[in-house]
């Protein structure tokens, strides 16, 4: 009887205790969620690891541009021949055996083969000697005289040049047609050449033959 009670009463106490829960709807997730957005990956240029050494140079150019001079063509600098003086070996020998094909001299050498007057060039000659006994020898003596080449005119042998002593048995003597006697009488002739060594004391050692066909005299064209 007292179980059967109880069992009465407890329905009213179940539902006298009945109270309202709150509304956590709020805490549940959506079914769906939203996909944020990827995050951007900005790229950041890298220095290369190996630097180049070598570096980048123009190479310049370089272009010849003509000169138009009367409808022809010419480079800006043209080119100018040079002139090759002209050496005329007399005589030639051996310094070292003191031997030559002249007795007494080792070398007679003309810088040209012609001298010319009247304002023109060459104008002057020099004659270089180098003598066989240099301890020897205290003077070299030129003379000269003028021969027609189309005629039987001629002066007869002047008085003599000494020739400058250079040293070492060399000798030397410019021929310049103002200096020589009754040059303009002969616009086409030769210069006759003759050389003689002196000793210390003034007496003639050794000379030379007389060279007739070597060394012109002309008048400027």
């Amino acid at each position: 009887m007292r179980r059967l009670r109880i069992l009465l009463i407890l329905p009213t106490l179940l539902s006298s205790c009945t109270f309202a829960l709150p509304d956590l709807t709020h805490f549940i997730l959506p079914s769906t969620a939203t996909a944020l957005p990827p995050p951007v990956r900005t790229e950041i240029p890298v220095a290369s690891e190996t630097p180049s050494l070598t570096p980048t140079v123009s190479t310049a150019t370089f272009t010849l541009t003509p000169t138009l001079l009367g409808g022809q063509a010419t480079t800006a600098e043209p080119a100018t021949a040079t002139a090759t003086p002209a050496v005329i070996q007399l005589v030639l020998g051996s310094a070292l055996t003191q031997t030559s094909f002249v007795k007494g001299f080792v070398s007679i050498i003309l810088s040209g083969p012609e001298v010319r007057w009247g304002g023109c060039d060459p104008s002057a000659v020099t004659v270089t000697a180098q003598v066989s006994d240099p301890f020897e020898v205290a003077f070299v003596t030129l003379f000269m005289k003028l021969q027609s080449k189309s005629g039987a005119a001629s002066t007869d042998w002047d008085a003599g040049m000494t020739m400058k002593n250079q040293g070492s048995g060399t000798f030397e003597y410019t021929i310049d047609a103002a200096n020589i006697p009754d040059h303009k009488d002969f616009p086409n002739g030769w210069i006759y050449l003759q050389l003689i060594t002196t000793g210390g004391s003034a007496r003639i050692r050794d000379r030379s033959p007389v060279f007739s066909s070597d060394l012109s005299l002309l008048a400027c064209a």
